[in-house]
């Protein structure tokens, strides 16, 4: 028969607890009341296990509902939806390991709970009489289930862990982005008003070179109507004095004509003292 020491213990905290008052019908029935225990123990990890897939397809359809939100700008509606639905399945993904991670630790104090109880009476049998090899058996597979829940108990926490620091660098990468793309439209910005401000500038500047031109353009226009005036004005005042001169020219050899005929019709004498010179 196997001694106690034997049998494989994955819990070094499992108190060991001696009842010396079991009665040899009670040492009887325990086989029966181990396999009952045996089969509660397999229809609670299999409800649980029920239960577990239960919340898994409730989390999915439940996350496979939600739309992400929309967005007014059209420039980054793209990265909003990318990051809603990446933030959506990290929390499924997260909300999954975490319920098998809570279910495994259940699982295994459950376990712990069946190999303490088991324990006890393996002990009372000793103390009474040599143990049964059924109660090594389930103790030893007890022992078997504590470490494997224990295990994925642990590998449960290691992926929660490792999705966590995932989680965290895919935040820091989409800060990261975020900073760059606000980087990208700040630069682009100041891109485009150095250029509105360039084009302004130059349309201001010939603008300007317009209105100078019309302006100098109008000038020489007055000026060469302003000199055109003055030479007809001249021309004209040049033949207004002409004529006035062709005039007096004109005046003289009548008056003259005039004094030679009355020179003609008075005395020699006379006419020679009284003829004026001529004006030539």
């Amino acid at each position: 028969m196997p001694d106690q020491d034997d049998v494989v213990m994955t819990e070094p905290e499992v108190a060991v607890s001696a009842k010396i008052s079991e009665a040899p019908e009670s040492r009887r029935r325990k086989p029966d009341r181990i396999s009952n225990r045996r089969h509660s123990s397999s229809e609670s990890e299999s409800e649980s296990d029920q239960s577990r897939r239960r919340r898994s397809s409730r989390s999915r359809r439940s996350s496979s509902k939600k739309s992400p939100r929309k967005r007014s700008s059209s420039r980054h509606s793209s990265y909003s939806r990318h990051s809603h639905r990446s933030e959506r399945s990290g929390w499924s993904v997260s909300t999954g390991v975490a319920e098998a991670a809570v279910s495994a630790l259940r699982e295994a104090q459950q376990v712990r709970e069946e190999l303490a109880k088991l324990t006890e009476q393996l002990a009372a049998q000793k103390s009474t009489s040599l143990p049964d090899v059924n109660v090594q058996q389930v103790l030893a597979e007890a022992g078997v289930r504590a470490r494997e829940a224990e295990l994925r108990a642990q590998e449960a926490e290691r992926r929660l862990t490792g999705l966590s620091a995932e989680r965290a660098e895919a935040a820091t990468q989409r800060e990261d982005v975020a900073a760059v793309i606000q980087s990208a439209c700040l630069k682009a910005a100041n891109a485009e008003r150095e250029r509105v401000e360039a084009v302004a500038v130059q349309l201001l500047q010939q603008q300007q070179a317009e209105v100078d031109a019309r302006r100098e353009a109008e000038r020489a226009a007055w000026l060469q109507q302003a000199q055109k005036n003055l030479d007809e004005q001249q021309a004209a005042f040049e033949q207004r004095l002409e004529d006035e001169r062709v005039t007096a020219r004109n005046m003289q050899r009548y008056q003259a004509e005039q004094i030679r005929n009355l020179q003609a019709a008075s005395t020699p004498g006379q006419v020679s003292r009284v003829t004026p010179p001529l004006i030539r």
